[in-house]
């Protein structure tokens, strides 16, 4: 997946990988600013993707899940 330009602190990272982690993935990647706060979607290790990988929303702190509709929007700008 391609990074976006802006940038992400440890701690949006973190809060992402885990909730990543609880979705059955291996970690997040980050795509891009949303919503008022930063994107991620979730990724594998190898190639095994069965689906639409989890578009999560960081933002103050706190990391959610959002809908399939958004995971869409996100997969066509990474």
């Amino acid at each position: 997946m391609k990074m976006g330009k802006a940038r992400y602190t440890v701690e949006e990272k973190r809060v992402a990988d885990e909730l990543a982690r609880k979705c059955g993935y291996d970690f997040a990647s980050f795509v891009c600013k949303y919503k008022g706060g930063k994107a991620f979607l979730g990724d594998l290790n190898a190639l095994r993707y069965v689906g639409i990988p989890p578009a999560i929303l960081v933002k103050d702190g706190v990391a959610r899940e959002l809908p399939v509709e958004d995971s869409m929007y996100l997969i066509e700008r990474s």
